[in-house]
C-alpha cells in the first residue's frame, strides 16, 4: 500500500491509518507502591475505608501515543484518570508524587506484531506532566530501553503522532487505534457527533473538576482503552479517548486543549495553528 494519505475516506483508507499509526502507539501501566497510596487513600477520604487495601493494589492500565521525540527519549501522552483515586478536584497530584506513588512502565507494540509469546517485557517511565482538570498525562521512556519479545532492544521506529492542523468537524469520518490490556491494535471507527462539548454537556457529576472541551464520536469503546488517539483520514490525531459518554457515543479531549497543554510544557515549539474545517457540501 502507497505511503500517502488519501483525500477521502475510501478504498479502505480505515486500513491505511491503522498501518501508518500503530507503530506509535503504547500500552501504559501504573503499578502501585499499596503502602504509600493506602496512606493517601486514608488522607482523602474518598474511597470507602473497606475497599481502601484492595484498591491501593490495583495496577492501571492505559493507551498512549508517540508525541515527541528528543534523541532516545520518547515522550507519550495518555490520560490521567487511570490514577484518579489519588486525587480529587480540590487535592490535585503533583508528577513528584506520582512517580512516588506509582512505577510507570510501558510496552511497545512490536513486541506482539506476531502475536505474544510469553509474559510481556515492559520498560521502566517516568511521569514528567500531569493535567488533572484536562485529563491529560505525559509520560517519558528512553527509548533504547524499548524491549522486544525476545528481552533484546526494539529495534523499529516509533515515530510521533503529528496534531491535526485543523479542528474536527461534524460527521467526520474517524478511527481510534487502542491498547486494551492484551488487545493491542484495537481498531474502531465513527464519525463524530459533535466537535466540542464542555464535559459538563455529557456527565451529571464532575468529581475532579474537569474543565476540557470534548469530541463527541459515535464510537463504542473498550476498558482500557482511555488514552487512545483519535485520528483523521491523514493519521493525524485530533483527540484523546477520555472516557464512554451517554448510549453509544464516546468522548475525547478536545484537539485545541492538547495542543495548548502540549504548547506550554514546551513539548510543541510553538502554538499549533489550528483552523476550524470549512462544512464540504
Amino acid at each position: 500500500m502507497a505511503d500517502h494519505p488519501p483525500t477521502v475516506f475510501l478504498n479502505e483508507p480505515e486500513k491505511w491509518v491503522s498501518v501508518k499509526s500503530r507503530e506509535s502507539i503504547l500500552s501504559v501501566r501504573f503499578k502501585p507502591h499499596a503502602a504509600e497510596v493506602k496512606r493517601t487513600l486514608d488522607a482523602l477520604e474518598v474511597v470507602p475505608a473497606l475497599k481502601r487495601i484492595e484498591r491501593s493494589k490495583v495496577v492501571g492500565y492505559a493507551t498512549c501515543f508517540v508525541v515527541a521525540e528528543n534523541g532516545n527519549s520518547l515522550y507519550l501522552l495518555t490520560c490521567a484518570h487511570t490514577i484518579d483515586h489519588v486525587y480529587t478536584a480540590t487535592k490535585e497530584i503533583s508528577v513528584q508524587d506520582i512517580n512516588r506513588l506509582f512505577d510507570t512502565e510501558v510496552v511497545c507494540d512490536h513486541q506482539e506484531n506476531n502475536g505474544l509469546g510469553g509474559e510481556r517485557k515492559f520498560t521502566e517511565a517516568i511521569v514528567t506532566r500531569v493535567d488533572c482538570k484536562k485529563d491529560i498525562l505525559l509520560v517519558l521512556v528512553d527509548k533504547s530501553k524499548l524491549l522486544n519479545l525476545k528481552g533484546k532492544q526494539c529495534r523499529f521506529q516509533h515515530p510521533p503522532l503529528v496534531a491535526s492542523q485543523n479542528l474536527p468537524c461534524s460527521l467526520e469520518k474517524v478511527v481510534m487505534i487502542s491498547w486494551p490490556p492484551c488487545m493491542n491494535r484495537a481498531t474502531s471507527v465513527g464519525r463524530i457527533s459533535h466537535p466540542s462539548r464542555h464535559y459538563d454537556d455529557v456527565s451529571n457529576t464532575n468529581e475532579y473538576g474537569y474543565n476540557m472541551n470534548l469530541i463527541e464520536v459515535d464510537m463504542m469503546v473498550a476498558e482500557g482503552s482511555s488514552g487512545a488517539p483519535l485520528l483523521n483520514c491523514r493519521a493525524n490525531f485530533v483527540g484523546l479517548l477520555q472516557g464512554g459518554g451517554k448510549e453509544c457515543f464516546s468522548c475525547f479531549v478536545s484537539l485545541s486543549d492538547i495542543c495548548k497543554k502540549l504548547t506550554e510544557w514546551g513539548i510543541f515549539p510553538r502554538e499549533k495553528v489550528i483552523q476550524q474545517k470549512k462544512s464540504q457540501k
